[in-house]
């Protein structure tokens, strides 16, 4: 759809239904070229199914799956949570927790979605991704950790990552203003929630170097399933302006960062 003239396009069609299944897409506002992540299912087990898919949207054609399995060798049941796109240089990346070592760090993967070549290094913090975001400008990624409450902020080009402190907890659905280097995350957990009787939760601000900006806390992530693999916070960098959760995920709640 076209977002301005709320006009339709033509059908998009995803190969295989039947055995291929897509996950999250990465966000990217800059063109309609996508990537998802994608689990095979006529692959022999959960090691050997996970794929890339690229497709250029408006013209419902696709490029061959990108095989990650070679990303995962020695781990015993890997899945892969978040997926981050950097258009400038046409880079997908994820992160990969093996579920028996739960807690154990990330693996951060990158994928060259032209050559189809991947590479991987540990990350910096504890257990699954809750999300991935990557900003083009910078070529820097966040990836928030179930484990420890932290997320890594890397640099993919220097495969290096430092962990920051969002303050609150289960920080999840980070998103990216590149034109200011902004960082904004949903918080289910505000850092007040031990002395504030009132607490709600919030959306973190925080900078590429982590320091953290405002905490913007008017939001009810409580009692309710929040589906992980998704975008569900989207921002507008040239308003200022962003769009979450509202109560019991049965609306949108706009606010501004």
């Amino acid at each position: 759809m076209n977002v301005a003239s709320g006009t339709l396009g033509a059908a998009w069609t995803p190969p295989a239904p039947d055995t291929l299944q897509l996950g999250e897409g990465a966000a990217n506002s800059r063109d309609d070229q996508a990537v998802f992540l994608a689990f095979d299912f006529t692959a022999s087990g959960n090691s050997t199914a996970w794929r890339l898919l690229t497709s250029h949207i408006t013209q419902n054609t696709f490029g061959p799956l990108i095989d990650l399995s070679p990303t995962v060798a020695g781990m015993g049941l890997p899945v892969f949570d978040g997926i981050g796109q950097n258009a400038a240089t046409n880079q997908a990346t994820s992160a990969v927790s093996d579920f028996i070592n739960f807690c154990g760090p990330p693996t951060i993967v990158t994928a060259d979605l032209g050559a189809g070549t991947l590479s991987s290094f540990p990350g910096v913090t504890s257990g699954f991704s809750y999300g991935v975001a990557v900003d083009t400008t910078t070529n820097k990624a966040v990836v928030p950790t179930i484990c420890d409450g932290l997320a890594g902020i890397y640099d993919l080009g220097q495969k290096t990552g430092i962990a920051v402190n969002p303050r609150g907890s289960t920080n999840l659905y980070p998103a990216i203003d590149e034109t200011r280097g902004l960082i904004v995350m949903d918080q289910v957990v505000s850092a007040d929630f031990g002395i504030n009787n009132n607490a709600m939760s919030s959306a973190v601000v925080m900078d590429e170097q982590g320091n953290v900006l405002a905490n913007i806390e008017q939001f009810f992530f409580f009692n309710t399933f929040l589906t992980i693999g998704a975008n569900n916070l989207q921002l507008n960098p040239a308003t200022r302006s962003a769009w979450t959760l509202g109560p019991g995920q049965q609306q949108l709640e706009p606010f501004t960062y």
